[in-house]
């Protein structure tokens, strides 16, 4: 939800505008109810926030902040940190309710940066005349009934970028999630520095952004999904930065310092294509045979490291790699372990080497052909293993 102008103040309805909050009610109709893990808690508001399992869909905390008007494909936000939204799931009256809430004084300023709410009406109330309702059960809007049609389903759209606004929120990803999992495009997810083990599938869709706490990895032990290359990609930064999708509490603005993340740790054999990888200090680590394609990594330190105790092929393919130490580390640790290492139109800028190969002194790996140049030199070799067959 994006606010555009500022809601009626709670004094206008006689309530202290200090112990109030802020509530975005969202009915949900024929669903089973999630399974529900306490999470965050707000003492003084006594709100309590819970972790939502819909089968394989999980909603876990969000925040809200505010963003300026921007041109661009994503939101600008506005710097300063981000509060947490809290979350129930009520049922009331014979319907289903889920309940976002974030204490008003939380987002007071953002609020007041907005353009004021227009009145309905010139007439000037006086205090005798308001009407207010004290109750004790909590009052819902009118239930509205649906029906089915066979009428063209049509997507709604708005234009949110634009103007200014204040936005409900942001995602943190949980640190176990024991099935699939869809990073959706147009969401900003959070991975914090205890990082995520996905031990089921992971889909990334187009437009998706996942940012990451220093020291944080996501590790995917099942299949991988990617946009297709028509869409737009699927973004890594560091939660630093500020410049894409939603600010994270306690950014720093300050991206271009590498802290130790591990964008994707992947445990399987597989293919990466249409991602975009920035400001951090390892983008992927396979543990078997990778093959990378029309993917940018930008001051990422090591792009692609790649460990196998047994052979394994590794293929950049329209790979555009700047600002870091190299492109490829190729890790070998079997007994006559062999790696071949394919770049079919790798571009880079201000970086150390191509491919690296770190000791294990039994394997002989190769590399082979069609190098477009921009990486000097083209190959490092640790000094204490063999120097290994490469072809151009």
């Amino acid at each position: 939800m994006v606010l555009r102008q500022q809601p009626p103040v709670p004094g206008d309805y006689g309530l202290d505008e200090s112990f109030s909050t802020l509530q975005m009610v969202t009915e949900f109709f024929n669903t089973q109810d999630p399974q529900e893990i306490p999470a965050g808690y707000d003492d003084w508001y006594g709100l309590q926030d819970k972790l939502m399992k819909f089968g394989k869909l999980t909603m876990t905390q969000g925040k809200a902040f505010a963003f300026k008007g921007t041109n661009s494909g994503f939101l600008n936000p506005v710097t300063g940190n981000s509060t947490p939204v809290y979350k129930n799931w009520v049922h009331a009256d014979g319907r289903t309710f889920l309940i976002e809430s974030v204490p008003l004084v939380n987002i007071e300023d953002d609020l007041n940066a907005l353009p004021l709410t227009a009145k309905a009406s010139s007439k000037t109330w006086n205090q005798s005349e308001k009407y207010m309702i004290a109750s004790h059960k909590r009052r819902f809007p009118p239930a509205h009934g649906f029906t089915f049609d066979t009428n063209k389903v049509l997507l709604a759209s708005v234009d949110a970028k634009h103007e200014p606004g204040v936005v409900l929120d942001y995602t943190t990803v949980d640190s176990y999630l024991g099935e699939d999992f869809t990073f959706q495009g147009g969401a900003t997810y959070f991975i914090n520095s205890d990082g995520v083990y996905a031990c089921g599938n992971i889909a990334f869709e187009s437009g998706a952004i996942i940012k990451y706490a220093d020291g944080a990895q996501l590790y995917i032990g099942g299949g991988i999904t990617c946009p297709d290359n028509a869409s737009p990609p699927a973004l890594f930064t560091s939660m630093n930065d500020d410049t894409i999708g939603e600010p994270i509490a306690g950014s720093t603005g300050q991206p271009n310092s590498p802290g130790g993340q591990v964008y994707i740790l992947s445990g399987g054999s597989g293919g990466f294509s249409n991602l975009r990888f920035y400001n951090g200090q390892v983008a992927i680590v396979s543990l078997a045979s990778i093959d990378v394609r029309d993917c940018q990594f930008i001051n990422v330190l090591n792009p692609v490291v790649a460990c196998s105790y047994w052979n394994f092929n590794v293929g950049l393919h329209n790979v555009l790699i700047a600002g870091a130490n190299y492109g490829v580390e190729v890790c070998l640790g079997g007994d006559g372990s062999e790696g071949d290492v394919l770049c079919e139109n790798v571009t880079g800028a201000n970086c150390g080497c191509l491919v690296t190969f770190e000791p294990d002194p039994w394997g002989t790996p190769s590399s082979v052909v069609d190098i477009r140049t921009g990486i000097s030199p083209l190959l490092q070799v640790d000094s204490r293993r063999q120097h290994p067959q490469f072809q151009i």
